[in-house]
Formats: C-alpha cells, structure tokens, sequence
C-alpha cells in the first residue's frame, strides 16, 4: 500500500497534513513546476527545551509560517502559509499574527489554511494571481 492523501491526514495532525501538502506537489510538480520550490519552514513549538536552545541559536523564529512559495509577480513578492489542523486547532498565536502583518507590509500574500486541502488552494489561488495557473481546478488533489 502506497502512501495517499488519507493515510497521511488520518492522524487529525499538522504533520500529516503538511506532508499530504507536499505529496501533492511531488504528484504535480511535472504538470505545474513551479511548485518546486514550495517548501517547509522550520519554526519552533516542537520539542523539548534542549532542541529548543539549539534550534533558537541556529535562526529558528517563533511565528514564521509554515511554508513558503518563493514566487513573485506585480502584487506580491510570495506566498507564506500558516498550516493548521482540520479539527481542533488553535487559532494563530500572537508571534503568528504579527508576521502576518509584517509578510502583509512587505507585498507578501500570506493565508491561514485548515488542512491540505485549504494549502493547496492557497497556492493555486496565489498562482493563478501571478498568471502561471488558469484553471486552478485540473491541479486540485484528488
């Protein structure tokens, strides 16, 4: 048995979901690739206080979003994504809510997304306002 959408979100967790994300864009990258360069951003709240140190000392900042679309067009110069569970997430922190604001005063487009499926259409949506997508609709996931 291969791995799938379901398999991956059937946890009910922001990691299943962000890796049905990106299974999406390995099973789309040959249609649309552009998504390449769609990646996970490494932000804190995941581990105990030693990895936390380190991982504050290496850059790690509180509030970045989740993941990011490294593609310009007139009205912005690319797409953060702020990743939360289907069921039973908590909203935005505060550290969340002001790099919202801050990606907003730098051109950036940004969205909160409930599971995959609102992150897919984030991206495609940002797509198709940067003209390399018309039809968001043939690249949905299954």
């Amino acid at each position: 048995m291969g791995v799938d959408y379901a398999s991956l979100t059937k946890s009910g967790t922001e990691w299943g979901e962000q890796a049905a994300v990106f299974l999406w864009r390995t099973l789309i990258v040959g249609r649309l690739p552009i998504v390449r360069w769609l990646h996970a951003v490494h932000n804190q709240g995941h581990g105990d206080a030693v990895h936390g140190a380190r991982d504050k000392a290496a850059g790690v900042t509180a509030g970045v979003h989740d993941m990011f679309l490294p593609v310009t067009c007139p009205q912005y110069a690319g797409l953060y994504i702020e990743l939360k569970k289907v069921k039973g997430g908590k909203g935005m922190s505060p550290e969340q809510k002001d790099f919202a604001a801050y990606c907003e005063s730098q051109r950036y487009m940004w969205r909160e997304a409930k599971g995959y499926r609102e992150a897919v259409q984030a991206v495609l949506e940002y797509l198709q306002i940067a003209g390399y997508v018309s039809d968001p609709a043939q690249f949905a996931p299954d």
